[in-house]
């Protein structure tokens, strides 16, 4: 799948979940998206190391992992619907 000027390839799917994964697991949910990437000792260096900040804001806007028609009915039954078949 070409996503922006690149391919959009399993490797770098599997990067977007792994740092939206750490995202929670550090709580850093809170936290700004562009400090997750600052480089003064206060951002995570796993960010940095994995993928562009402008990237990850790309691909986050881009790739959707539900059906929208379907959202509403599969939510009330399960909360992780969404992600569920990834």
């Amino acid at each position: 799948m070409i996503i922006g000027k690149r391919m959009l390839d399993l490797v770098e799917i599997k990067e977007l979940i792994g740092l939206l994964y750490l995202a929670g697991v550090r709580t850093s949910n809170h936290m700004n998206l562009g400090n997750l990437w600052r480089i003064d000792g206060s951002g995570v260096e796993a960010f940095r190391l994995a993928m562009n900040r402008i990237r990850f804001q790309f691909l986050m806007r881009c790739v959707r992992f539900d059906d929208i028609s379907t959202r509403q009915e599969k939510l009330q039954v399960n909360k992780s619907a969404p992600i569920k078949t990834v």
